[in-house]
């Protein structure tokens, strides 16, 4: 790091504040009462700051570039809740682990409290024990081309379907091992007075180090608290349906749009 560049930006920055500060105290009649007290407040925490910085690139910021990234990597991963160092299973680190209850199977990470151990029942009324992290997965629909947040799919697929078929490696690092999972989402009328049914496909994912999409092509009813796998003869029935409703939508707008013209 060049020291003397990055205390002349820091003094810039402090002076800026500070004659924002001088200009709230010549000028308070131009300024919000409601919220001055916060900017002054703000402004000030920035200052102390901003000396905080200084102190530390005198005294403490390395002179090696190599160095310096390392540093700021390492708070980068810190403050955002991320642990130090990759993590290890319940075996191979036990202390590292607690149980949520007494016999409940549930252990969660207490260095990383996202990632979690828990009991899956399987159909056979067998269980096994699935690694799981809230943040893991990241799902776009291709339909829509948007971002899907996790609220609008159930907790049982991302449980019972992709962590059984992508499951967590140990050593686990959650800032690195990300998962882009490609889906089709929508809604659909099997019969004209029957009510919607809500369909998910599953298409594809990617982690952060493939060089090409892997397949998943699994199709589930999500329909109220259902959660049922369905064949593709079933969900290609859907997908017609949808996208022939999406057409007819098309059009009639189309002809609405050409009627205000």
């Amino acid at each position: 790091m060049n020291k003397t560049y990055a205390l002349q930006e820091l003094d810039i920055l402090k002076n800026e504040i500070n004659d924002k500060l001088k200009w709230y105290d010549e000028h308070p009649e131009e300024t919000d009462p409601d919220t001055l007290g916060t900017e002054i407040e703000y402004s000030k925490k920035m200052i102390s700051v901003i000396d905080s910085m200084k102190n530390m690139v005198t005294n403490d910021i390395p002179e090696d570039n190599g160095e310096t990234h390392y540093m700021f990597s390492l708070f980068n991963r810190l403050q955002r809740g991320i642990p130090a160092t990759c993590l290890e299973d319940v075996d191979i680190r036990p202390k590292e682990w607690q149980e949520t209850e007494s016999d409940s199977g549930i252990f969660y990470n207490k260095r990383y409290g996202y990632l979690m151990r828990l009991p899956l029942k399987l159909s056979s009324n067998k269980s096994i024990d699935v690694y799981h992290d809230e943040f893991r997965f990241e799902f776009y629909d291709i339909l829509r081309n948007q971002k899907v947040s996790r609220g609008e799919l159930p907790n049982r697929f991302i449980l019972s379907v992709l962590d059984q078929l992508i499951p967590i490696e140990f050593p686990y690092d959650p800032d690195i091992d990300h998962i882009k999972v490609y889906i089709e989402l929508f809604e659909c009328k099997l019969q004209e007075d029957a009510k919607p049914v809500k369909t998910l496909g599953v298409t594809h994912y990617m982690t952060n180090v493939s060089d090409r999409p892997e397949k998943i092509f699994k199709f589930f009813d999500i329909t109220g608290d259902t959660f049922e796998e369905i064949e593709w003869k079933a969900y290609a029935t859907r997908r017609q349906i949808y996208d022939k409703t999406i057409e007819i939508v098309k059009e009639v707008k189309n002809d609405e749009n050409s009627k205000d013209e």
